[in-house]
């Protein structure tokens, strides 16, 4: 176990593990529960909001940032710069690119894999093992059954099945 002197971790928060590393000025919230298992890396600068839980193993990467009560599977790893919201749910080996924005109430399933700066907004869910590119707009309220091409834009409140994307190429 690695934590950096200058991590801020609140009092209730626990670690049990080897592999744990939480790199420099990390702050973990009240009541997180994550950081169970034998591989955790938290690196510099992220912040991970009151109630969350992340699986194991995991990575979350320099300048973060994940919201309260926020729940993440292991086995996946998020980027650097990306900010998640509140209430998120995240499934089992999702990977998630560099500065990405994931809004409140959002789902992402199990082995989807999200792009580099994709947006993905307010209550939208991405099904299961779904790829969303680069640059992809997912709206608030969307559904994403099938992959989503990079720059591509899903309207907001609409269920995406493999056609009429509007590309912003």
């Amino acid at each position: 176990m690695r934590i950096d002197p200058t991590a801020r971790l609140h009092l209730k928060t626990f670690f049990v593990g080897e592999g744990i590393e939480i790199g420099a000025n990390a702050q973990l919230g009240a009541g997180h529960r994550g950081l169970e298992g034998p591989t955790c890396s938290i690196h510099e600068h992220v912040e991970i909001g009151s109630d969350a839980e992340i699986g194991y193993p995991f990575d979350v990467g320099a300048m973060s940032q994940i919201g309260a009560n926020t729940r993440i599977g292991g086995g996946g790893s998020i980027g650097s710069n990306v900010w998640i919201g509140c209430h998120v749910v995240i499934g089992d080996c999702v990977e998630i690119g560099d500065s990405v924005v994931i809004g409140d109430n959002a789902e992402i399933e199990s082995y989807a894999h999200v792009g580099a700066a994709a947006r993905i907004g307010h209550h939208a869910c991405v099904s299961d093992s779904v790829q969303i590119g680069d640059h992809a707009v997912i709206g608030r309220w969307a559904r994403v059954l099938s992959a989503v091409p990079r720059g591509a834009c899903v309207a907001p409140g609409t269920e995406h099945r493999g056609v009429a994307l509007r590309d912003e190429q």
